[in-house]
């Protein structure tokens, strides 16, 4: 998610802040008879929407002459005329349940394509028709009435219904409003959705990660250096362990397996319960604020790395703290912002020159004169590139008094002209974000 630019006058460029929520998913025993035989019934109905669909897919090859990675582009039908006929189709096998489980089935299946499709264009997934093989029912709002703690979900209209009661739960909260729950064989996930109001955040920080430390700067100044060795401790001394359970596994295999597993779940449990504390940390000593993190791919890194510093990204947990700042930081009224982050290290943060050998080397040297630590440099380029500025040396010497120009106005950030260098800069507006 990026912050769009919208043009204005010749003095402030306006940035739109995206709405905020905060989902609570928990999990509550559910037993019915009815539940196995109508999940049947619901994924009956999706895989064969799943298969109209991909039946009038297309799907074409771009790939080049001497390219490895196959492109392709992938046009999944949205027409009113195609979604009505597949309706009726459904609708044919459908003699018993309301009719509005069709619309839940199809838009499923849409879902699904959808995922599909992404990870398709990027090379993660084959080129074949997606599988289903989890057993769920995704239940649409006109399918549920919520009365109080009760929610009563329709399965044939105006005949049977399903009861959920959770009043009795330790995770209801009054303020929070409940969403399109889920069900399975043996139990129902609740989902809880509560708006937060949109604030004016009043600082800005450009965050790059690194194996041990997470390090930037804000728009006054200050530098940012959180350290999250320990996280990698932490998953060295689990992944020795299991090694060590491997080991032993050949002489004792029944045994070893259980133990491996406990040790499995133990590890991730350990992690993540350490990645939320260090989040919740980050984010008190960082309130109200807009914070540009890199879109990191560690497959992606595992190329050009040596074998030793592949393994160490390996047993990194980049990914997770990044879903763990997202998901956390509108509790701090806070935003997250994802850039490019391809050669945010390798360029220069005040000219833009981009320096091809820099390599391992602790501090960039840039033949402007700018001498810098590579972190520092990095996050800058993360918090300009988040703002669309491109590099401007006059731009640079006064960087932070530029962007320390934050006037609330109703929920928007107003980022000022900056005096002499106003009119050389004018070509920023609507910038593409394009690394230079």
């Amino acid at each position: 998610m990026r912050l769009p630019i919208v043009k204005s006058d010749n003095k402030t460029t306006i940035f739109e802040l995206p709405k905020r929520e905060i989902i609570r998913a928990y999990k509550l025993p559910l037993k019915d008879e009815r539940l196995k035989p109508f999940i049947d019934f619901y994924l009956t109905l999706v895989r064969k929407a799943l298969q109209e669909i991909w039946e009038n897919t297309r799907i074409e090859k771009l790939n080049k002459n001497g390219k490895k990675r196959v492109r392709v582009k992938i046009t999944i039908p949205k027409d009113k005329e195609f979604k009505k006929k597949l309706r009726d189709k459904l609708e044919e096998i459908n003699n018993k349940y309301a009719s509005h489980w069709v619309d839940s089935a199809i838009r499923t299946a849409y879902s699904i394509m959808k995922i599909w499709r992404k990870r398709a264009i990027k090379g993660k997934a084959k080129i074949r028709m997606p599988r289903i093989t989890r057993r769920f029912v995704r239940v649409k709002s006109t399918l549920m009435r919520v009365d109080g703690e009760k929610i009563r979900i329709t399965l044939v209209a105006n005949k049977e219904y399903l009861h959920v009661d959770f009043s009795k739960s330790w995770f209801y909260k009054k303020d929070m409003k409940v969403s399109e729950p889920i069900l399975k064989e043996d139990s129902v996930i609740l989902v809880f959705k509560k708006d937060l109001p949109l604030t004016t955040p009043l600082y800005a920080i450009g965050l790059d990660t690194n194996l041990y430390t997470l390090d930037g700067v804000t728009v006054d100044g200050k530098e940012v250096h959180e350290s999250i060795k320990d996280i990698f401790t932490l998953k060295v001394s689990m992944s020795n362990k299991k090694a060590k359970i491997q080991s032993l596994s050949s002489k004792k295999q029944k045994n070893m397996k259980k133990v491996k597993e406990k040790y499995s779940h133990r590890e991730k449990n350990k992690v993540k319960d350490l990645v939320y504390k260090k989040v919740h940390e980050f984010l008190n000593d960082h309130r109200n604020s807009i914070i540009a993190i890199e879109r990191l791919n560690k497959v992606k890194m595992f190329n050009d790395v040596s074998r030793s510093l592949s393994r160490k990204i390996s047993r990194t947990s980049w990914r997770l703290f990044h879903t763990v700042l997202k998901e956390k930081a509108g509790e701090y009224n806070s935003f997250v912002i994802e850039v490019d982050p391809y050669l945010t290290s390798k360029s220069c943060s005040r000219c833009g020159w981009v320096d091809p050998n820099l390599g391992a080397s602790k501090v960039f040297i840039c033949r402007c004169g700018l001498r810098i630590d590579r972190q520092i440099n990095a996050g800058i380029n993360i918090l300009l590139r988040m703002c669309g500025f491109p590099h401007i040396p006059g731009v640079f010497d006064k960087v932070f008094r530029i962007m320390g120009g934050v006037i609330p106005l109703r929920g928007r950030i107003v980022m000022m002209s900056f005096g002499s260098e106003r009119d050389e800069a004018q070509g920023f507006y609507g910038h593409d974000n394009k690394c230079p």
